[in-house]
C-alpha cells in the first residue's frame, strides 16, 4: 500500500445532509424559512470549486490523523502529500492543530460525527467537524477553508460555536470553560493562513439558547409545510448557497420591489444616482435570479418539456490540446521548427500550431509547419466534447431532441438507499 496521501472523496460524498447543517447556520438562523424550502425543494448541486474543496478535506483528514493518531512529524507528514500546492495548504493545518497542545492533547476526533440533537431539540441532527481537541480546560474547534475569494472569520463563527456547544454537552467536558475557535484558510489573499477567536461556556450557553429558538421556529415551518413572509430573509449571503434558491417566494419578492424602479428603465448616462445606486446594489441578486431562472429552463427542456422561443442546441467544442504534451513536442523538435517558433516559455498550443501553419512564414517565405507536418500534428490534437446550451430560437444550429421524462422513468429510484455514514469519536 502506497504512503502517498491523496484524496479520497467517496465517504464525504454520502454522508447526507441535516436539516440544520452548521455550515448553513447564519442562514437558518435569519431566515427561518429556509429549511422549509429546502426540504420542499432542496436541490443539492456540487460544483467544480466544491469538488476542489472536498478533496483538499480528504487530504487534511488524513494528514491531522497522522499528526494525532500516530504523532508523526509535520515534516513527515507533508512528504507524504501527493499535490504539491496542498503541501503548502497543510502546513499551517497543521502547524495550527499542533500548536495548542504540550505533546499530546487530552482527547480528539477528527471528521468526527457530532451529535447536535441536543442543542437543537430534534432528534437525528448531526453535524462532521474538521477537528476538535481538548487540552487541559480548553476546547479547540479547527475548520479548514480551501476558498480564496471570500475570507472566513472565526469571530463568533456560527459553524463552529454550534459544533463547540455541541461537544460540550457530554458530561466528559464539564471542566472546560475556555473555547477557541480556529479558522485556516491557507489561500485566502491578504488574509494570515490561520485566524484564532476565544469565547467562554457563558457565551456559548448564551448562543446555545438563540440556536434553539431558531430550530424551533423553524421547525414549525417545517411541520406547517408554508412560511409567513416575515419568515424569508433573502439576501446575497443567504441565498448563495441556499438549496431552495431557485424555487424561493421569497426572493421572488424582493427581486420584485426593492429595485423600486420606473417601469421605463433609464439609459445609464440618464439616471439619477439614485437610481444607479438602486440597480448596482441588486445586480447580483437579479443577475442570479434570472441564472436560475435559466437553469430551470434548461432542466424542463432536458425532461422534454417545451419553453416558447427557446431550445437546447449542442455547444461549441472544447479548445484543442494536445493528446500527449510530451509526445507533440518530440515530433515538433524533430521537424527543426526553430526554438522560438516552437516554444512560448512551454510547448505551443494547437491553435498557435496551426497559426504556424497557416499564417507564419519563414524568411524563405514558407509556413513554419508545412502541410505535411501540419497534417501528423492534427493526429496529436483532441478537444473536449461540446455541451448542450440554451439559446434563442432564432439560432442556425439544430435543436436537440429530449425524450419525455414521466414519473414511471423513476420507479427503480424509490428504495432507500443504505446508510453508509460512519459513527464518530466523543471528545
Amino acid at each position: 500500500m502506497s504512503d502517498k496521501i491523496i484524496p479520497v472523496t467517496e465517504e464525504s460524498e454520502q454522508r447526507g445532509h441535516s436539516a440544520f447543517p452548521p455550515s448553513g447556520a447564519t442562514r437558518w438562523m435569519t431566515c427561518k424559512a429556509s429549511p422549509m424550502m429546502s426540504k420542499l425543494h432542496g436541490v443539492y448541486k456540487s460544483s467544480e470549486y466544491a469538488e476542489e474543496g472536498t478533496r483538499a478535506h480528504s487530504v487534511a483528514e488524513q494528514c491531522a490523523l497522522l499528526l494525532l493518531r500516530d504523532r508523526m512529524p509535520i515534516p513527515d507528514i507533508l512528504a507524504r502529500v501527493e499535490d504539491p500546492e496542498l503541501v503548502d495548504c497543510m502546513r499551517p493545518y497543521l502547524e495550527e492543530i499542533e500548536g495548542t497542545y504540550f505533546e499530546e492533547p487530552e482527547s480528539w476526533m477528527v471528521e468526527g460525527r457530532i451529535d447536535l440533537s441536543p442543542i437543537y431539540g430534534v432528534p437525528g441532527q448531526y453535524g462532521y467537524a474538521d477537528c476538535v481537541l481538548a487540552a487541559g480546560e480548553e476546547l479547540h474547534v479547527f475548520d479548514y477553508k480551501h476558498g480564496v475569494g471570500n475570507p472566513v472569520s472565526p469571530i463568533e463563527n456560527k459553524q463552529l460555536m454550534i459544533y463547540a456547544w455541541a461537544v460540550l454537552q457530554n458530561p466528559k467536558a464539564s471542566h472546560i470553560n475556555l473555547i477557541t475557535l480556529h479558522i485556516v484558510q491557507p489561500r485566502a489573499i491578504g488574509e494570515p493562513a490561520a485566524k484564532s477567536w476565544t469565547c467562554s461556556r457563558e457565551d456559548l450557553k448564551k448562543f446555545g439558547v438563540e440556536v434553539l429558538l431558531a430550530v424551533s421556529e423553524c421547525e414549525k415551518y417545517i411541520e406547517a409545510g408554508e412560511a409567513p413572509e416575515e419568515a424569508f430573509c433573502p439576501s446575497d449571503d443567504n441565498c448563495q448557497w441556499c438549496p431552495a434558491h431557485s424555487a424561493c417566494t421569497g426572493r421572488v419578492r424582493q427581486v420584485s420591489t426593492k429595485l423600486g424602479l420606473p417601469k421605463s428603465l433609464p439609459s445609464p448616462k440618464d439616471a439619477t444616482p439614485d437610481q444607479l445606486s438602486a440597480i448596482l446594489k441588486f445586480r447580483k441578486l437579479v443577475s442570479d435570479w434570472f441564472s436560475d431562472v435559466e437553469d430551470e429552463a434548461f432542466t424542463r427542456m432536458s425532461l422534454g418539456e417545451t419553453v416558447p422561443l427557446y431550445k437546447i442546441v449542442q455547444g461549441n467544442k472544447g479548445a484543442r490540446r494536445w493528446k500527449d504534451k510530451k509526445q507533440a513536442e518530440e515530433v515538433i523538435r524533430s521537424m527543426r521548427i526553430p526554438v522560438d517558433f516552437a516554444y512560448k516559455k512551454e510547448l505551443i498550443s494547437p491553435t498557435r500550431a496551426e497559426e504556424l501553419h497557416k499564417k507564419v512564414k519563414r524568411e524563405d517565405g514558407k509556413p513554419v509547419i508545412g502541410d505535411r507536418q501540419w497534417k501528423t500534428l492534427e493526429e496529436l490534437i483532441t478537444r473536449n466534447d461540446s455541451k448542450p446550451t440554451l439559446v434563442r430560437i432564432e439560432d442556425k444550429r439544430p435543436a436537440m431532441v429530449f425524450s419525455q421524462i414521466t414519473a414511471e422513468d423513476f420507479d427503480d429510484l424509490s428504495e432507500e438507499r443504505p446508510d453508509t455514514t460512519a459513527p464518530g469519536t466523543s471528545v
